[in-house]
C-alpha cells in the first residue's frame, strides 16, 4: 500500500543492482521502460493481493505459493553473499540466509499447512459448505467463536486503511519489503560507480561543469566555490556537540571523500584546500590516478616555525600541491606576537617554488600589514560571516588572541563560535584590495544558511567562496551559488581573478 500511494517509487535501482547469475536480465527490465512499468505493477499489487489474502485468510495456498515466488526473485536478484562488503543495510544480513530466505521457508510451511481451515473467510467458506455424507447442508447456524476467527483479519485491515484513506500512510508507517529491503545501499553502490566512471571530461560533464562561474588565481581557473576541507579534516567546529566528530569521522570514509571530490567536481567545484594531515586518511594522488580527478589542491600549510616552513610547504608540493597559503593562526599569532617579518619570510619562500601564493588570516590586521607592506600576494585567505548568528558572543566580550587562547566554558565568551570579529571593516577594507580574495567560514561553521552566508560574502565583495561540504550538500550548495552570483545586485567591489 505503501508503494502504491507513493507514485515515485520503483524496483529500478534494486534491479539494477542486482549481482549475480541473473544480473543481466534483471537489469534488462529495469532498463526497459515498459517490461519495468509490468514489474513494478506486479510488485505493488502482487504484495497487497498476497498481504490481503494471509491477513483475511483466503485462498492461502495460492497466495502463499505467489509469496514464494515474489520473494525468491527478491533473493535471487540480489542474494546476500552478492552483497557483501557493499554496507548493506539492518543486521539481517549473513552469508546465505536473510531475511527473505526465512519468508520464503514460512511461506512453505504456510502451504503445507493452510491456515483457512483454521481461521479467516476461508473457514467461513467452510462452515457455509459443510460436506455430510449424502449430500451438502447449508445454512447450518455458526457459533459465536467460529465468527469470530473468521473475521479475526478484518480489524487489522482497517488499521492499515484508515491512514491510508486519509493520506498519511507514507508518513506515519515504515514497512520495508524485499524489493525495498536494500534501496539505500543500493543507490550508494550506484551513486558510488556512476561517480567513480564519470568521465569528466565527457561533453555532457563539461556542460554541466561550466554552469558554475569561474575566476583566475594566478595561472589556476577555478568555479567561484571551493571546497573546503574541515569535515574531511574533522575539524569540525562544533563548538560544545562533543558527538559531531565521531560523527563525520564515521561518515567520511576515504571511499565517501573521493565520491564528495568527484561530485563536486561533476559541479564545476574543481578546487579543494588541504592540510597535510589529512593525508593521514587518505591520499588524493589515489583520487586522480583511480578516479580520474582533476581535482586543484590548494594546500594549508600549518605551522607557526617559520624555520619548518620551506620543509613543509615542500611536502605539500611533492605530494601534488598546485598553490599553497600561510596559514591564518600563523599570520595572527605573528602578528601578535610582533614578527611579522615572518608573514614576509613565508611569502618569499612560496613564490620561490612559481606556484600562486596566498596569505591567509582570521583577523583583518595580517592583510592590513600586508598591503602595507606592499607584498601583492596571488590571493587572501580570510574569513568572513556576520555575527547576527546565536552562538555568537557579544562584541564586548572579544579579544584578539581569543581563538589561540585556551577557550572559555561560559556562556557569552569564546568557544570555538566566532572566526570573523569586524566582517563590516573587513567588507569595508577589502574595497579597495586589488587582490582576488578567497573567503572561508562563510557559514560560520554551519551557524548560517548557505544561501544568507553566500549572499553576504558575495556581494560584500568575496571573489571565491571555500565551502565545506558532505556530499549530499554538494548538488544544493553549488545551485545556491550560481543563483546567489546571477542575482548579485549590490556588489561594489569588481570581481578579481
Amino acid at each position: 500500500m505503501i508503494k502504491l500511494a507513493d507514485r515515485s517509487w520503483s524496483s529500478y535501482s534494486y534491479l539494477m543492482n542486482s549481482e549475480w547469475l541473473l544480473a543481466g536480465v534483471f537489469r534488462w527490465m529495469a532498463e526497459t521502460k515498459s517490461v519495468l512499468a509490468v514489474v513494478d505493477m506486479i510488485n505493488i499489487w502482487g504484495l497487497i493481493l498476497i498481504g490481503l489474502a494471509l491477513i483475511l485468510g483466503v485462498f492461502g495456498r495460492t497466495a502463499s505459493l505467489f509469496g514464494f515466488l515474489l520473494l525468491s526473485l527478491y533473493y535471487v536478484a540480489n542474494p546476500p553473499f552478492a552483497v557483501m562488503g557493499s554496507s548493506p543495510v539492518g543486521g539481517e544480513y549473513s552469508f546465505i540466509v536473510n531475511k527473505l530466505l526465512i519468508e520464503m521457508a514460512a511461506f512453505v510451511v504456510l502451504f503445507l499447512l493452510p491456515t483457512d481451515s483454521v481461521f479467516g473467510l476461508g473457514k467461513m467458506k467452510e462452515l457455509f459448505f459443510r460436506k455430510r455424507a449424502g449430500g451438502d447442508e447449508t445454512g447450518k447456524k455458526l457459533s459465536r467463536r467460529e465468527i469470530l476467527s473468521s473475521l479475526g483479519g478484518l480489524p487489522v485491515l482497517g488499521v492499515f486503511a484508515y491512514p491510508f484513506m486519509r493520506g498519511k500512510l507514507r508518513k506515519k508507517l515504515d514497512a520495508i519489503s524485499g524489493a525495498t529491503a536494500v534501496a539505500v545501499p543500493d543507490i550508494y553502490k550506484a551513486e558510488y560507480a556512476r561517480l567513480k566512471t564519470m568521465d569528466l571530461s565527457a561533453p555532457e560533464a563539461i556542460a554541466k561543469q561550466k554552469d558554475m562561474p569561474v575566476g583566475r588565481i594566478g595561472n589556476l581557473r577555478m568555479g567561484r566555490v571551493i571546497c573546503g576541507s574541515n569535515l574531511i579534516s574533522m575539524n569540525m567546529h562544533a563548538r560544545d556537540l562533543d558527538y559531531v566528530n565521531a560523527l563525520a569521522t564515521n561518515y567520511n570514509t576515504e571511499e565517501r571523500i573521493f565520491m564528495t571530490l568527484k561530485k563536486c567536481e561533476e559541479h564545476g567545484i574543481n578546487a579543494i584546500v588541504l592540510k597535510d594531515h589529512n593525508f593521514e586518511q587518505f591520499r588524493l594522488e589515489k583520487y586522480w590516478d583511480e578516479w580520474g580527478g582533476k581535482m586543484v589542491w590548494i594546500a594549508d600549510v600549518i605551522t607557526t616555525e617559520i624555520d619548518k616552513y620551506e620543509e613543509l610547504l615542500v611536502k605539500h608540493l611533492e605530494l601534488g600541491a598546485s598553490a599553497a597559503y600561510l596559514w591564518g593562526g600563523a599570520s595572527d599569532i605573528w602578528y601578535y606576537e610582533k614578527k611579522q617579518d615572518n608573514i614576509i619570510k613565508a611569502f618569499e619562500i612560496m613564490k620561490k617554488y612559481n606556484i600562486p601564493a596566498g596569505i591567509g588570516a582570521h583577523r583583518l590586521e595580517p592583510i592590513k600589514f600586508c598591503e602595507k607592506e606592499g607584498l601583492a600576494p596571488d590571493f587572501y585567505f580570510k574569513t568572513f560571516h556576520h555575527d547576527r548568528y546565536w552562538s555568537a558572543h557579544p562584541k564586548g566580550n572579544r579579544k584578539y588572541m581569543e581563538m589561540w587562547d585556551e577557550w572559555s566554558n561560559k556562556y557569552g565568551e569564546f568557544h570555538d563560535n566566532l572566526w570573523c570579529d569586524g566582517h563590516k571593516e573587513t567588507a569595508a577594507f577589502m574595497q579597495d584590495v586589488k587582490v582576488p580574495w578567497i573567503a572561508f567560514k562563510v557559514l560560520a561553521a554551519g551557524a548560517i544558511g548557505v544561501e544568507e552566508g553566500l549572499k553576504y560574502a558575495f556581494e560584500s565583495g568575496a571573489d571565491f567562496i571555500c565551502l565545506g561540504m558532505f556530499d549530499f550538500q554538494v548538488k544544493e550548495d553549488g545551485e545556491i551559488a550560481q543563483r546567489v552570483i546571477a542575482g548579485t545586485k549590490n556588489r561594489k567591489r569588481p570581481w578579481m581573478g
